[in-house]
């Protein structure tokens, strides 16, 4: 990789906070995505929060901390395990809960240097005992041991497959997007991980399916919902950053790095939203977000502000791209997602955006209508406050959280711009106006849930086999987390936007096209089958008696008129083809006694509809038909010739060439070659099957000028380019379809093509 003035060029992967706005405090340092479990060394430190058995009864001093003692953590008295990366690898951790309070806090295990790593947790685990509140400050000198303590207490006490917005955007590792949609949409430009029940960890790069993918190491999965046991959302995917050449070993050593010409992918394609896989990175020293990365004394990185008038994109061979066609629109004040504001972005352009979009930074400016001096700035990321639906556009919310305080004296009303940071893209800012009727108070509300019972009939009164697969997916996935709110009901705009969801996807539904009832007509078929029964079997030969017989006994069970009008004429013509390709007995010694004497090769000699031409010891070739009105031929595998028998091996040059009767043709098994032009200007043959899975060439301009060819079924796989002749396909029906094996479909369809069948022939598999 070509260096830049001592300077190395690259993509940060799988970091927490990186790139994402420098206001956000509370974004971690980074993480080491690539760290694997086996390198966890186990430890059993337990830190006590001394007195806190009777925290209850006690007098705290401490103002601030008396406030916080009183409940902080809103969940049920156990233990609650949480891990997050420090330095070296994951740090784990269990918390136990009691009265709302944090009790006590187990160091489970952790791969960190042993010095750094005890006074991290000496003095983080302390404070946060002390304070009941993970904003704490860091040990100096072991900021990442700390900042792992403080991520993996707060992982403990949130995580949570669930709708509801439990974290209140404070914590990095965010666990509220849900099972239904949130995997999708954590995989475009985050980093995301599925934990499975039985352990296995899925480190998702893109998907391909609703549950299906490639992982980051570039294998394949697949998952089951009810498989999962949990999920995280850990940080901005790929953030573009400039190392020192001398320290880029240690810098790879530390970080998970996507180099100048590796692939960048991401996303699901669902809706407006498209997903990439194949795009290339490209990083210079002018590329759009540009972060400078530092080595610290102590070995660790900083890292700079990002560079916000860069004119590269950072991806190979594409312009920084500018946003275009997007609405902006300040929401009525509803706080369905713990939101005290929100702003949708929507438009033609939102879907490119959204799929692109790493964080947004929202600034207040309070009443000044001029933008000049801006009171507060705060980040917010994805899942927490930043989301893009397949439809409704991107939606952007600010929770009152722990790095979300309005200054003193403000309410939120007045003036804000958003800013949109993406992938590729210039900087995406909007301004507008909040007024009182946008901001999300603090009241006591009684939920009504009398709409969402009814939107959910509704749905249940459907019918599934009434609308398309994809459509009835979509409200399945709607009608589940309805009734999930149904039955834990948040607060009234959840609620109602539960409610919403549900009726739009009832009403998005998609009918399913219904086939019309008609009567299969077997009049044809019947007048085949009584065509056959009037023939005598001591009239033709063995083998073609048989294969008679076998046409004969399938047709017979479909006079029904239960079976598709399409397979009983099939069978009617099945049955006609096998009428026309008896041979009389009188063509062959029945004795044992008088046997003729074995046609030598060159012999030419007729069988039924068919001339055939002796090429070998017991082998011949289709010469030429016999009869100028022939319709209907069915070429045998074997024929008998003077009582011997002969394989058919082969369709000579021009054998049906100007045959403009022929309809329909079939071909033994034992066939490996069609000559060029066999099957020449054959203008009403529309059928063609040749079950012979040997067949390796059919000649130049073999099937060329069959204009009405419309059916050609081929069962070999030996076929390659140079064993189909040139123009041997040309002039055939424009739409024809070939079915031919599953495995050979891709290859077929360029060799077909190439050889005159015409693009839009179709290739399906047998």
């Amino acid at each position: 990789m070509k260096n830049i003035s001592g300077i190395v060029p690259v993509i940060l992967a799988a970091v927490v906070g990186i790139g994402a706005v420098v206001s956000l405090s509370d974004y971690t340092a980074p993480v080491y995505g690539s760290e694997s479990e086996d390198e966890l060394t186990e430890t059993e430190t337990i830190i006590e929060s001394a007195g806190m058995e009777s925290v209850e009864e006690t007098e705290v001093e401490n103002t601030e901390a008396a406030v916080v003692l009183d409940g902080a953590f809103d969940l049920a008295d156990g233990t609650y395990e949480g891990s997050a990366n420090g330095f070296s690898g994951k740090i784990k951790v269990s918390v136990v809960i009691k009265n709302q309070t944090i009790r006590s806090i187990n160091i489970l295990s952790n791969s960190d240097d042993e010095a750094f790593f005890n006074r991290a947790k000496e003095g983080v685990t302390a404070s946060i005992l002390a304070k009941q509140s993970t904003d704490v400050d860091t040990v100096s000198g072991a900021t990442y041991s700390s900042r792992g303590i403080i991520n993996a207490v707060n992982a403990g006490v949130s995580v949570c497959l669930c709708s509801a917005e439990l974290d209140m955007g404070a914590f990095d590792t965010v666990s509220r997007a849900t099972t239904n949609h949130g995997l999708h949409r954590g995989s475009y430009q985050c980093t995301s991980e599925i934990t499975k029940k039985d352990g296995t960890k899925l480190k998702v790069a893109y998907y391909t399916g609703a549950a299906t993918g490639v992982l980051t190491n570039g294998e394949t999965f697949s998952y089951d919902k009810n498989e999962i046991e949990s999920y995280v959302v850990t940080g901005l995917k790929y953030v573009p950053v400039k190392v020192k050449t001398e320290d880029y070993e240690a810098f790879k050593a530390a970080y998970t790095v996507v180099e100048n010409g590796s692939t960048l992918s991401g996303g699901f394609s669902e809706g407006n939203l498209k997903n990439y896989t194949d795009l290339v990175a490209e990083v210079t020293e002018n590329t759009n977000g540009l972060k400078t990365v530092t080595q610290n004394e102590d070995g660790s990185f900083s890292f700079a502000a990002r560079v916000n008038n860069g004119t590269d994109s950072g991806i190979k061979d594409a312009a920084l791209k500018t946003a275009e066609n997007i609405t902006t629109t300040v929401k009525e004040a509803n706080g369905s997602y713990g939101e005290f504001l929100r702003v949708d972005l929507t438009g033609e352009g939102y879907g490119a955006l959204g799929a692109d979009m790493q964080a947004a930074e929202w600034t207040y400016y309070g009443s000044d209508s001029t933008y000049t001096d801006p009171l507060q700035s705060y980040g917010t990321k994805f899942a927490s406050d930043n989301w893009m639906h397949k439809a409704q556009g991107i939606q952007l919310g600010l929770t009152d959280s722990l790095r979300c305080k309005l200054p003193a004296g403000t309410d939120g009303t007045g003036y804000w711009t958003i800013t949109v940071y993406a992938l590729g893209y210039n900087d995406y800012t909007v301004k507008f106006k909040v007024t009182d009727a946008n901001i999300v108070k603090d009241e006591e509300e009684t939920v009504d849930t009398t709409a969402l019972e009814a939107a959910i009939k509704s749905a249940e009164n459907l019918t599934e086999s009434d609308y398309t697969a994809a459509s009835w997916s979509d409200l399945c996935v709607e009608l589940k987390e309805a009734k999930d709110e149904l039955a834990a009901p948040h607060t009234q705009s959840t609620v109602d936007e539960a409610t919403e969801h549900l009726n739009v996807a009832i009403k998005a539904l998609v009918k399913a096209e219904t086939k019309e009832e008609t009567k299969t007509d077997v009049t044809k078929l019947n007048a085949v089958i009584e065509k056959a029964e009037a023939l005598k079997q001591s009239d033709y030969t063995a083998e073609s008696w048989k294969n008679l017989q076998t046409a004969l006994d399938a047709a017979k069970k479909l006079t029904d008129a239960t079976a598709e009008q399409t397979v009983v004429d099939q069978a009617a013509s099945d049955l006609e083809t096998a009428i026309l390709a008896l041979v009389k007995a009188d063509t062959e010694n029945t004795g044992t006694t008088d046997k003729k004497k074995k046609p030598a090769v060159g012999t030419v000699k007729t069988v039924g509809q068919i001339k055939y031409k002796v090429t070998g010891k017991n082998t011949v070739t289709v010469n030429k038909y016999a009869k100028k009105n022939i319709t209907k031929t069915s070429i045998p595998a074997t024929v008998k010739i003077n009582g011997y028998t002969f394989k058919v091996t082969a369709i000579a040059d021009s054998a049906f060439s100007g045959c403009s009767k022929l309809t329909k043709v079939t071909v033994g098994s034992n066939v490996k070659a069609i000559g060029n032009k066999s099957f020449y200007k054959c203008t009403k043959l529309t059928t063609f099957t040749a079950s012979s899975t040997g067949l390796n060439k059919i000649g130049k301009e073999a099937f060329s000028g069959d204009k009405k060819l419309a059916n050609i079924t081929l069962k070999t796989t030996k076929l390659k380019k140079s064993g189909v002749g040139k123009d041997a396909f040309k002039n055939i029906k424009k739409n024809a379809t070939f079915k031919v094996p599953a495995k050979k479909v891709s290859d077929y369809k360029a060799i077909f093509k190439s050889k005159g069948a015409g693009k839009n022939i179709k290739i399906k598999k047998l």
